[in-house]
């Protein structure tokens, strides 16, 4: 039986704005397995930064059972929380993170000095995940002095050094240029050939479809679709990913024109009655306008919230 990393059992998360509740995340279900590399895909609005937040415990569900790593962090204070970050997740954000006035080896260090780590074992531990991300050469470089795939390895090594259950990485390449983009997301590969479970929110489909083994899509804080990447890009079973896919060059071999979208996302605070994603649907029935759908299965472990996959088996 595979070892779940983590287990998210109907989490939504209303903020209050302006006097406004809005629910930017609604009845997630989700299950991440030991080893699996999973991309979080959707648009600007949709939720991923919210759903990373609380899967890194920086935030809290409104509702819903979050377990990580066998233990249920729903009732956990602050510092216990505190604990679960330094010790069962690694944190890598597009922007680097590092601090200015230390070196490579310092950045690396900073997470060994939170988790009670004695000092003559954290430089050695710091230098051998840098060698780890191919900087041996650069272990007493300050940020200024690297490139910005190499401050990016340098983040990518301090959130290995606690042997995380889990990576979170935050758009990660967001901020190179392509080239050094593929280089950075090489990287993540062999690690996660290495055994390391990977979460990753990215806006882009050629990271998915080279990258990631499945993927979750998510669309106005609601899951859409999950499952298998190649299954899930070759035949999608959710319109808006079919929209998603037919909307982005990378993904078609040949020139032609691409088709986007049509419409705007929903006001969270006053969403459709129905399917979220109905008013923008090509497929839209009626009952779609009036009714929210479930999740059904349409594959193993492909998951699909459209009742145009409702002959399969309802998901959760």
């Amino acid at each position: 039986m595979d070892e779940k990393i983590l287990v998210m059992r109907d989490i939504t998360k209303v903020y209050e704005m302006g006097g406004e509740k809005q629910t930017v995340l609604k009845g997630i279900n989700l299950e991440v397995s030991k080893g699996e590399f999973v991309a979080v895909l959707g648009p600007s609005g949709s939720g991923k930064s919210t759903l990373m937040n609380i899967i890194g415990c920086l935030d809290t569900p409104t509702s819903g059972t979050y377990i990580l790593h066998g233990r249920d962090v729903g009732g956990l204070d602050e510092d216990a929380l505190a604990g679960v970050r330094s010790k069962e997740i690694g944190f890598i954000f597009q922007s680097f993170q590092l601090l200015p006035r230390l070196d490579a080896l310092s950045n690396v260090e900073l997470p060994l000095i939170y988790s009670g780590v004695p000092v003559h074992e954290r430089a050695a531990l710091a230098e051998k995940m840098l060698v780890r991300v191919g900087l041996k050469e650069k272990l007493h470089h300050y940020p200024n002095q690297l490139s910005g795939g190499q401050q990016q390895r340098v983040a990518i090594a301090r959130a290995l050094c606690n042997n995380p259950a889990i990576l979170l990485a935050d758009e990660p390449t967001g901020a190179l240029d392509q080239q050094t983009g593929k280089q950075v997301m090489s990287l993540f590969h062999d690690l996660n050939e290495e055994g390391n479970t990977i979460l990753m929110i990215t806006h882009d489909l050629s990271v998915v479809a080279t990258s990631c083994k499945k993927v979750i899509v998510l669309y106005a804080g609601r899951l859409m679709e999950y499952g298998n990447v190649r299954e899930i890009l070759s035949h999608p079973a959710h319109p808006y990913t079919e929209g998603l896919i037919a909307s982005f060059p990378s993904l078609h071999g040949k020139k032609e024109e691409l088709k986007s979208i049509p419409g705007f996302l929903p006001d969270l605070a006053d969403p459709p009655k129905g399917c979220i994603f109905a008013p923008r649907c090509p497929y839209a029935q009626e009952r779609c306008r009036q009714e929210r759908p479930q999740a059904y299965q349409v594959g193993e472990g492909h998951v699909s919230a459209c009742f145009r996959c409702e002959g399969g088996v309802q998901h959760g």
